[in-house]
C-alpha cells in the first residue's frame, strides 16, 4: 500500500502499476511486469548468478536487476494481496525528480544496449523501448523548462518528445509556444495543471 504526501497514496503499488503474464526479460523490458524493490524476496544465489547489483547506477539500479534476472533465467513471479507498505513523495528521495528517474533508465537501456548479448529480436524490442523512454525524458525537460520560463528550449524538448509520442496536448503545447509565447510567459501558473495531464 502507497503512503505518503503524493497522488498516488491510499493505492495498491498493482492499480498504479499492475503486473500482467509471466515476468519474462521481455514483460519486464516492456513494463508489462513491474518490481518494487521494496516488496521483494530474491534468492541470493541468484543475485550472485545475475552479477550482482551494478555499482555505476546511482538510480533505478534495481530495474536493471529484475532485467539481469530475468536475462539470466531466474523464475520471477508476483503476489497481488498486500504484503507491505511503501511511503513515496518525500522532497529529497531520490525518485522525487523525473527527470532524473528517466534519465537514469535511458542510461541502463543504453547500457544494457551496448553491453549485454542480446539475441536480434531482443535488441529489437530494446530499441523501440530506448526511443519511447528517451522521448518521456525530452517532455519531462520540456516541462521543467517551462516552469522555469525558459521557453525556446522547452519548446525544443517538447518538440523532440512530441516527434515520437505523437500526443494531442502537447502539440497545443507547442503551438502556444509557437505563436504565443509572451501570452504564454503572462499565463505560466494555468501551464501547471496543462503539464500535469502531458504525463
Amino acid at each position: 500500500m502507497i503512503y505518503g504526501d503524493a497522488p498516488e497514496a491510499g493505492k495498491t503499488f498493482m492499480q498504479g502499476c499492475p503486473s500482467t503474464g509471466p515476468v519474462t526479460f521481455e514483460s519486464v523490458l516492456a513494463e508489462k511486469c513491474q518490481i518494487p524493490i521494496s516488496g521483494t524476496v530474491v534468492r541470493r544465489q541468484a543475485v550472485i548468478n545475475a552479477g550482482l547489483f551494478d555499482e555505476r547506477l546511482a538510480m533505478c539500479d534495481d530495474y536493471e536487476m529484475w532485467l539481469r534476472l530475468a536475462f539470466h533465467g531466474a523464475r520471477i513471479t508476483y503476489y497481488l494481496n498486500v504484503l507491505s507498505r511503501i511511503r513515496i513523495g518525500r522532497p529529497s528521495s531520490l525518485s522525487s525528480s523525473k527527470s532524473k528517474m528517466v534519465a537514469a533508465y535511458v542510461n541502463i537501456l543504453s547500457i544494457v544496449k551496448t553491453e549485454w548479448n542480446l539475441s536480434a529480436e531482443r535488441q529489437a524490442l530494446l530499441a523501440q523501448k530506448l526511443r519511447e523512454v528517451e522521448a518521456l525524458l525530452a517532455l519531462e525537460l520540456g516541462k521543467e523548462l517551462l516552469r522555469k520560463g525558459e521557453f525556446g528550449q522547452a519548446r525544443m524538448q517538447l518538440e523532440k518528445a512530441n516527434s515520437h509520442l505523437g500526443r494531442r496536448k502537447l502539440q497545443l503545447a507547442l503551438f502556444g509556444l509557437r505563436f504565443a509565447p509572451a501570452l504564454t510567459a503572462l499565463t505560466v501558473k494555468k501551464w501547471e495543471r496543462l503539464m500535469e495531464s502531458l504525463t
